[in-house]
This record gives structure tokens, C-alpha cells and sequence, in this order.
């Protein structure tokens, strides 16, 4: 059989540019053995599908590739074609402010399998090739399919164990298409030995006001056994490249107000942060837990540290532990409209795959699900 369309991949945007295309004969391929296999661990198991504030500042990438492809299908419109499918995420504040969850993963799931009944699914079968001829020809570890149209919506190379490959950067470069350095991101930080001290507060969180590369990132931090971690730690790995990150740990307070009339008192029980993680900070600091009043004009100085702590990590957890990969098919020879490579005619590229990357909380999907929709919606109405 010759289909319409073959998707490689089974993934957010993949099912979304296969649940568009009714009119069409399609084929959806994947090396794993179930469909959606990030929107199910996404969000903790809650799918978190989109964010009420989506611009293009929260994505690393072309921002004019980004907005065009959006502003087709925006979180509104996918808020809105899910609660006409019987799926109604509610906005929550869990890690990341104003996210929409839906009541698990599996309503996600189960939505895509309505919706992709007319499509032909081939799992456990990962693709080993592609040719073009009159037809594209693609070669699996158990069979060839041929189609007219192929999409790649194969995602980045994050999270192996759950069936991720680079055969999308593969087939993009075997077109002729540039890839961008894929990196891990939204992942945590290894540190160097001056930082070991994070690793020995493992398990302990405070809330910081984080700034790397002109941005300012507020949320947790969390000490782990292999360096540090969280929220704001997540996010800020999206925008670093190296150099040294900034911590504040006490976010919204004046270290001399706070420290004022407090001469008596030790410094640890005057933070207002974990006793161990106080003492933990000044440790790094190289001072001793004292009173104010006993501290020297250049030990005060390194106080003023706990609003400005820098540190350069050394490297990241990498792309096992990273919830995403940054960099990926560079967007210069997509077309927008319709995610069409202008390198080759009737292949296209959609979802992670692309140098588009998102921040933490549901930006990442309503990528996927816009570039899926867009790329669907246009061979639909296709001859």
C-alpha cells in the first residue's frame, strides 16, 4: 500500500498532525511500544498541556519561526479543540504559575486514540531510512513503507529510555538541512569542587531569584546528590551556554534591613532559609556562624554574597536526565505555514525535532501541538 502520509514518530505533535488529516490515508510509525510516551510522563503524570502566557520569550529559537507557526493554533485554540473532545485541563500553580493540567496524562492519550482511529499505527518498529524517489521509501527494522508525504516528528535525543533516537537529525541532514548543536536543557547542573556544597545539602529546596544570560528566573532550587537542580535551575539551563550563573537566595528582602539590630544573634537563625542550607552558605563562604557584631568589615562584604552567589557549573546531568533537547533541525528552510522542508518537496518537520525549545511549564507541548496542527491542517487541504 502507498499512503498519503507516513508520520515517524508517535509523539505530541505527530498524533496532532495525524488527528488532523481524516481525508488522507496515514501511517504513523514509532520504535516504542505505546503512543505519547512523553505526554504521559509530562507534568507529573498530569499532561501539562499548555501555559496561560505564551510569547516568544519563553522559547530558545527563531522567534519569528515560532510566532508564525503559533499564531495558527494558539493556546487558546488547543484549550479549545480539547474541551470540544470532552478534555478540560484546569489552570494550576505547580511548579511553574498559570500551567493547564489536565486530570491526568491518559485523557491526553486517550483523546489521540478518538482521534487517530483512520490512521495505521506501527509500533516497535523504528525507522532505519529514507528515500525519495516518485515516492518516499522507508525502511524499518521490519518492513518498507512508501508514502507520497513523510513528516518527522521524531522528537530531540532526551530521555533515551523511552524510545528517543536522532533519526530525525538523520533524515534532516541527509536533505541537506542544517542541525543546531543538540544540548540537554531543562536539566540540572553538575558543579565544580568550590560547589560540592549543594551536593551535600541533597534533598533541601529554597525559593531563589536566579539571573543567567540577562534573564531573570524566579522559583526553587534543589541541592541533589549530583549537584543542583529545580525549577529555577531547569529553566535557567535552556539559556545557559557557560559562564557563571547568579543566585539570590534571600528574593525580596533587603539584606541591611534584615540584618539591622540584629548584633546578638547568629547569622544562620537570622536567614530566613533551612538551618542546614544557612549553614551550608556560609560555609561556602568561608565564614564561621556567628554573631553580627563579630563580624569584620570583609567578612560583612561576603555576606553581601547571599544576594549575588555566582557559580559556573560544570556541565549538566545530561541528556538522560533532561526533560528536552535544545538546538535540533535549524528552521531557516522550513516554510512556517505549512512545515514543509524547502529543501525537498512533500517532507516535513514538526515538534521537538525542530531548533525551537521551550521553557518549564507546558511550553514545550503546545509547541508540539501547534507545529503538528499547522503541518496537519495544510495537508489536509492538499489534492
Amino acid at each position: 500500500m502507498i499512503y498519503d502520509v507516513v508520520i515517524i514518530g508517535a509523539g505530541a505533535s505527530g498524533l496532532m498532525a495525524a488527528s488532523r488529516m481524516r481525508n488522507k490515508s496515514v501511517a504513523v510509525v514509532d520504535g516504542f511500544d505505546r503512543i505519547g510516551t512523553k505526554i504521559i510522563v509530562s507534568g507529573g503524570g498530569k499532561c501539562n498541556v499548555t501555559n496561560e502566557i505564551v510569547t516568544p520569550k519563553q522559547y530558545d529559537g527563531d522567534s519569528g519561526f515560532f510566532r508564525a507557526v503559533y499564531e495558527r493554533f494558539t493556546n487558546r485554540n488547543l484549550l479549545a479543540w480539547m474541551e470540544e473532545r470532552g478534555v478540560v485541563p484546569t489552570k494550576q500553580t505547580r511548579v511553574v504559575k498559570n500551567q493547564y493540567f489536565c486530570k491526568s496524562s491518559q485523557e491526553m492519550i486517550d483523546l489521540f486514540r478518538k482521534a487517530t482511529r483512520h490512521a495505521t499505527f506501527f509500533m516497535n518498529e523504528k525507522v532505519i531510512s529514507v528515500q525519495k524517489g516518485d515516492l518516499f521509501t522507508m525502511q524499518t527494522a521490519k518492513q518498507k513503507l512508501q508514502a507520497r508525504k513523510v513528516i518527522v516528528a521524531a522528537g530531540g535525543i532526551s530521555y533515551d529510555q523511552i524510545g528517543a533516537t536522532d533519526i530525525g537529525f538523520q533524515i534532516a541532514k541527509q536533505f541537506g538541512h542544517e542541525i543546531v548543536r543538540p544540548d540537554p536543557a531543562l536539566v540540572g547542573f553538575t558543579v565544580l569542587p568550590e560547589q560540592r556544597w549543594f551536593t551535600e545539602l541533597s534533598g533541601l529546596s529554597t525559593e531563589v531569584i536566579l539571573s543567567v544570560d540577562d534573564r531573570t528566573i524566579r522559583g526553587n532550587i534543589l541541592c541533589a546528590h549530583k549537584g543542583i537542580t529545580g525549577p529555577a535551575i531547569m529553566v535557567s539551563s535552556l539559556w545557559w551556554r557557560k559562564g557563571k550563573i547568579s543566585l539570590d537566595f534571600v528574593p525580596d528582602i533587603s539584606l541591611e534591613k534584615l540584618l539591622k539590630g540584629q548584633g546578638n544573634k547568629s547569622l544562620s537563625t537570622i536567614l530566613p532559609l533551612p538551618k542546614r542550607f544557612a549553614k551550608g552558605i556560609l560555609d561556602a563562604l568561608k565564614l564561621e556562624d556567628k554573631p553580627l557584631d563579630r563580624y569584620s568589615s570583609e567578612e560583612k562584604q561576603r555576606v553581601a554574597q547571599i544576594k549575588a552567589y555566582q557559580f559556573a557549573p560544570a556541565g549538566t546531568f545530561g541528556f538522560k536526565r533532561a526533560e528536552v533537547t535544545r538546538g535540533g533541525v535549524a528552521t531557516d528552510k522550513i516554510d512556517p505555514s505549512t512545515m514543509e522542508s524547502q529543501l525537498c518537496r512533500g517532507l516535513y518537520f514538526t515538534g521537538e525535532v525542530l531548533n525551537i525549545t521551550g521553557e518549564l511549564g507546558g511550553y514545550n507541548l503546545q509547541w508540539a501541538f501547534s507545529s503538528g496542527w499547522v503541518c496537519g491542517e495544510m495537508i489536509t487541504k492538499l489534492p
